[in-house]
């Protein structure tokens, strides 16, 4: 595997982590799972 920067996590560890960042950043239940649904995206782009 060659370094490219990006670190990789667990799905499970992926999705708590989405969900941390989005409750610290939202307090609208949609915004939230918006926001989850990108960072998610996000991680998972490679």
């Amino acid at each position: 595997m060659a370094k490219d920067g990006k670190s990789w996590f667990g799905p499970r560890r992926q999705r708590e982590i989405a969900e941390l960042i989005s409750t610290r950043r939202s307090k609208l239940k949609p915004e939230r799972n918006a926001l989850q649904v990108r960072l998610l995206a996000k991680w998972r782009a490679k």
